[in-house]
């Protein structure tokens, strides 16, 4: 076996050639004499070397390892207790202070000192709410893991001929032994890794200290084996791949190797060992998930482990006893617990049974208590029990501590847990008490949701855990500090003491933090308890309220914010400011438990503890002696706890003396998340102040952010109206949005808008358009006159060059006039949404010259190509596919060829009205918005009125005085442009070649004025009228042009798709009717946009003429009443 395993590392040794075996625990034999040459038997040397002295740093590490155990469970037997520095008289009265030698003050001072700076939390974001203890205990065992890694190897390379390849040459070094030396280190390390993780805890034992305490390290050191273990893989890769030789043959031999196969195996079940149990990992499986994986993969990772390398077995066999031992230990404890009388008399397994009171919160999850008697020895205080619950699933349990208080020497123990309901097994049981409550049909006692006398299986496994009580000197002084459920670590603390006879100077406290006033209940028993025994002793019951602003109809009670900690007799004083109800309510509540009103009585203060000052005045009314902390919650408020108790330790003063500034914390960490804990409307207020972006990251910090986050609908929508324009401006009759996909598409869009990479702008086409689009026509001022939605879209596509290339010249036009930077888009659709972006946008001021118009003899070949005007589309700008949709293609081309000509006439006669889209956005808000809340105008109902005025039924504001521009080919130019030989060969599906004729142009005043409003037709939108209007139209700069100046009627109608059509007749005198115009009013009803479209002749003549027109409004013209009788050219 030791030859099968050694050749295919070495190639090396010869067994034909040797004399003798030498063998070396953990490694393979080794052949003596080496009969290689001078180069290979010194690696060799090097290599057997530095492996013996690896397996006795092994040694030296476990032999440490078990020094520190012993002197530590030799010092714990041995340790006396630390003397009280108080003497009782025969009769318990006042205590008699004695001097307290320099060595019983040095033995208190140092812990002090120690408190002081290692008790904080370190490096948080790194290791999590540990202590600076815990990281300073991994950094020494990593530091001395380092020290043993590169110690006792003789570092230096060889270069040595491949025998029977004469010339070729291999090179060795100390890489390999180093490497074989860290894959040493790592399976010394696993049985380690193992005991840190066991319940059941040889370590506990040992030192005292609880499991739990013991899962930093376990963590930490499975990162360092897997460090250790990629290391040694990548060193021997390294050799095997490119060092030894001929390659790639020696690479291919060693690759399929037994243990090679085995050894990759175990590194892939390291790596994802490692990745499930990070936080990330276990959030997205779930805990459930990784725990039972967890023991899966790392059973198969040991047998793997063996299968590549069996000799080093010594470490992984502990590893595996160590586990099944625990499992073992466990069971059987959990058989003894309920090995019982049965109901029949004999004896078996039975599972308790308890009895459920739910407490209803439909915000915070619901809170279960459950209450049993079970035969069975006292219990520590501190410590708590693993429930599992048959009912739901006999595969889970989860940790509980009692709130009960355990009575030494009686035959039954009551046990009472609370636990919040929120994922996973304790919804489960909060859902199944629900189900069995609601068949009793008798909630007449229940308060707020309160039900009770249900009944749930429990089988229990315990007690595990540290014994808090046993380390308390007689005269400390004792604050339990807890937020939420977190009052069942610390209330059976200060009942054990109020159990007992106390010194008059002791000094205890309570601090409570609920959100609810009504979360009191969850442990109104043991209150009552405790409140009755506190009577003669220095204790404070303190009960902070954060949320009581939530709870509607309950009168907050008269209690000032600033109570005396030690004035035991008004904080547990019964409150006489609440309403009838209330105390009708709470009775009810409470006679669940069997409690009366009277017996409780304990106010409340609204408003969260500045935890600072609680433990300083607290402080400051002790008498004498040190103070122990006793706290469990939230994540944040143990960590003030810490810092706040480090910095009152004063080790100076303790070796003077002056025990009050010797205090110890003892914290146990909630699972949720601080923030959870604040003020609802608190709460709100800081994440509204949050940037949109920043919403997905907050919903990652914990399962129970995730669900206020992501089911907050108040959140988003705050957040959404305050960066964007709130969409219900423009269309108030609209139903709620979806706040949170709103603002979720917003900060996409964004995000996609502010990459430099091209490929995602790409792949994001269709939706970053469709979104701007969306933004765009949502766009509104708000009480200040600013729009944020056109803020954003002027920003990303005006000072992003990069973002106006990907989305707004994607076009057709682009296709045929860009350069390498302009590609169209895959298809129709996406083509029309770019044009229909750049229509929306306009000419952004510094693109207009250099980007857009020199385009224009592109798109004055799209707009005077006539084969673009068939009866199909009506000679209007829509798609010639008969659906009447709008070209937005052919809207973006007679918008370049406008602009062109409106921008060379202005140049010209600068006092000429130039188009509204020379300023990107300009034009698109509507001149009246209507607020929600205000409700729709029925258009419809108000058409058949015949009393009111016509521009009252007038959705779309016909009535006002237009600048118009209308461009036009010379007849000869157009016709040879359309119907030469040349422009007859080009394919019906070619664009024509580019047009650079020179164009005329007419700048128009138009006065219009309602004349009737009718129903819609079968082919127009429903909810809006059609509106006929009449007018006159002069010539601004060619009053001698016959075809200038007419008269001019037309229509005004909303299509299905939900665009603006205008339709226009010119009248020339006589009646005769020449031209007509069809266009679209960019950007909706009521927008300063104006309208762009085509005109052309009367009789839709297929030789034309045709060209590009545009018309908005300028001014608003006279009422109805003073239009009668005035000649309407005094209008224009």
């Amino acid at each position: 076996m030791a030859a099968e395993m050694l050749v295919p590392r070495a190639h090396i040794q010869n067994f034909s050639e040797a004399s003798t075996v030498e063998p070396h625990w953990g490694y393979s034999v080794r052949l003596v004499p080496c009969t290689n040459d001078k180069g290979s038997c010194e690696y060799l040397d090097i290599v057997y070397h530095s492996h013996d002295l690896g397996m006795l740093y092994t040694g030296i590490i476990w032999a440490t390892i078990g020094a520190i155990l012993l002197i530590w469970g030799v010092g714990r037997h041995f340790a006396r207790s630390q003397p009280s520095g108080v003497q009782l008289p025969a009769v318990v009265g006042e205590g008699v202070p004695r001097r307290r030698s320099a060595f019983e003050r040095l033995q208190r001072a140092i812990p002090a000192y120690a408190r002081r700076y290692l008790l904080p939390d370190a490096a948080r974001p790194i290791f999590g709410r540990v202590t600076r203890t815990q990281v300073l205990t991994l950094l020494v065992l990593t530091g001395y893991l380092t020290i043993f890694t590169f110690v006792g190897i003789v570092y230096k390379k060889w270069v040595t001929p491949v025998k029977k390849i004469p010339g070729l040459y291999q090179t060795r070094s100390s890489l390999g032994p180093w490497s074989d030396r860290i894959g040493v280190l790592a399976y010394a390390l696993t049985p380690l890794s193992v005991m840190l993780s066991t319940r059941e805890s040889i370590l506990s034992l040992v030192t005292g200290l609880p499991y739990q305490s013991f899962n930093f390290l376990h963590r930490w050191l499975g990162y360092i084996i897997f460090v250790q273990s990629a290391l040694h893989t990548i060193g021997w890769c390294i050799i095997e791949i490119r060092l030894y030789q001929p390659q790639p043959t020696v690479a291919i031999e060693w690759i399929v190797q037994t243990y090679m196969v085995w050894g990759l195996v175990a590194m892939i079940l390291l790596t994802l060992l490692v990745v499930l149990s990070t936080p990330w990992g276990i959030r997205l499986t779930g805990y459930e998930f990784f725990r039972k994986a967890h023991y899966v993969l790392a059973m198969v990772y040991i047998g793997a482990c063996w299968g590549h390398w069996e000799k080093l077995k010594v470490f992984l066999l502990p590893g595996l006893i160590v586990w099944f031992i625990d499992r073992g230990i466990r069971f059987a404890r959990t058989a003894l617990l309920h090995y019982n009388f049965l109901p029949s008399g004999h004896m078996g397994f039975r599972a308790a049974s308890a009895n459920i009171s739910l407490f209803k919160d439909e915000v915070n999850g619901d809170v279960v208590r459950l209450d049993y008697d079970h035969p069975q020895d006292a219990w520590a205080v501190g410590q708590h029990f693993y429930l599992t619950f048959p009912d739901s699933s006999i595969w889970q349990s989860h940790p509980f501590t009692p709130i009960s208080r355990p009575v030494f020497g009686a035959d039954t123990q009551r046990h009472s847990y609370i636990f919040r309901a929120r994922k996973g097994e304790t919804r489960k049981i909060a859902d199944l008490s629900m189900k069995r409550i609601a068949n009793i049909g008798n909630h007449e006692e229940s308060h707020e949701g309160l039900m009770a006398a249900a009944r749930l299986s429990v089988v229990m496994t315990g007690p595990y855990g540290e014994r808090t009580m046993r380390s308390l000197a007689s005269d400390s002084n004792v604050i339990c500090i807890a937020g939420g459920t977190g009052i069942a670590y610390v209330l059976p603390v200060l009942l054990d003491l109020a159990s007992q006879t106390q010194t008059p100077d002791r000094h205890m406290s309570l601090v409570w933090v609920v959100r609810r006033r009504s979360d009191i209940d969850w442990v109104a028993p043991e209150l009552a308890i405790l409140k009755r025994k506190c009577r003669n002793l220095r204790t404070g019951i303190h009960i902070y309220v954060t949320r009581a602003a939530e709870e509607a109809g309950i009168p907050p009670p008269a209690v000032s914010e600033k109570v005396g900690a030690s004035d035991c007799a008004k904080e547990i004083a019964p409150a006489t400011s609440s309403a009838a109800s209330s105390s009708l309510d709470a009775s009810s509540a409470l006679s669940v438990h069997g409690v009366s009103k009277s017996d409780l009585g304990l106010n409340h203060i609204q408003a969260r503890p500045n935890l600072d000052a609680v433990v300083a005045d607290f402080v400051a009314g002790t008498v004498r002696g040190g103070t122990d902390v006793f706290a469990s919650g939230p994540g944040g408020m143990i960590s003030d706890l810490r810092r706040i108790v480090a910095n009152t330790n004063k080790g100076g003063e303790v070796m003077k003396g002056n025990d009050k500034w010797d205090k110890t914390a003892t914290c146990i960490i909630d699972a949720m998340t601080e923030l959870l804990d604040l003020c609802y409307d608190m709460l709100m207020k800081i994440l509204e102040e949050i940037n949109p972006e920043d919403v997905a990251a907050c919903a990652q910090a914990s399962k129970g952010f995730n669900e206020f986050v992501t089911k907050n609908t108040r959140l988003h929508k705050s957040l959404y109206v305050k960066h964007f324009d709130d969409p219900r401006r423009r269309k108030p009759q609209d139903p709620e949005p979806d706040w949170a996909r709103e603002l979720k598409r917003v900060v996409e869009f964004q995000k996609i808008l502010h990459s430099a990479h091209n490929d995602v702008k790409t792949e994001a086409f269709h939706s970053v358009c469709t979104t701007a689009i969306h933004l765009i026509a949502t766009m509104s001022n708000d009480d200040s006159g600013v729009s944020h939605n056109q803020q954003l879209i002027e920003h990303y596509f005006q000072k992003i060059p990069q973002n106006h290339n990907a989305f707004m010249c994607r076009s057709s036009l682009y296709g045929r006039a860009g350069g390498l930077t302009h590609r169209p888009a895959d298809n129709e659709e996406d083509r029309q949404l770019s044009a229909k972006l750049h229509s929306l946008l306009g000419f952004t001021p510094r693109k207009f010259k250099w980007n857009d118009l020199a385009h224009h003899p592109y798109a004055r070949s799209h707009v005077y190509d006539l084969r673009n005007y068939t009866d199909k589309n009506q000679w209007g700008p829509f798609r010639k596919d008969g659906s009447m949709r709008v070209d937005w293609e052919m809207i973006e081309c007679l918008m370049i060829v406008i602009g062109y000509n409106s921008h060379l006439s202005s140049q010209k006669d600068p006092q000429l009205h130039q188009a509204p889209w020379f300023r990107a956005l300009d034009g698109l808000i509507p001149a009246e918005t209507e607020r929600p809340g205000q409700g729709q105008t029925d258009y419809l109902t108000l058409v058949r009125q015949p009393d009111i005025a016509l521009d009252m039924k007038d959705p779309y504001g016909v009535s006002a005085i237009y600048g118009r521009l209308v461009c036009f080919l010379d007849y000869q130019d157009l016709w040879h442009f359309n119907f030469s030989n040349e422009a007859m060969r080009v394919p019906p599906n070619r664009p024509r070649e580019a047009l650079t004729a020179d164009e005329a142009f007419r700048h128009i005043v138009m006065s219009l004025w309602v004349t009737d409003v009718t129903a819609p037709g079968p082919l127009d939108h429903p909810d809006l009228p059609i509106v006929h209007f009449e007018g006159v139209s002069r010539s601004v700069n060619a009053q001698w042009d016959p075809n200038a100046n007419s008269g001019i009627r037309g229509t005004v109608r909303m299509t299905r798709e939900g665009e603006v059509r205008w339709q226009t007749i010119s009248v020339f005198q006589g009646g005769e009717e020449r031209w007509r115009s069809d266009g679209i009013q960019v950007g909706g009803m009521r927008c300063p946009r104006g309208v762009i479209g085509t005109w052309f002749d009367k009789d839709f003549d297929a030789h034309g003429p045709a060209g590009p027109t545009a018309f908005w409004k300028i001014a608003e013209r006279l009422s109805d009443s003073d239009r009668e009788g005035s000649d309407s050219d005094n209008d224009v």
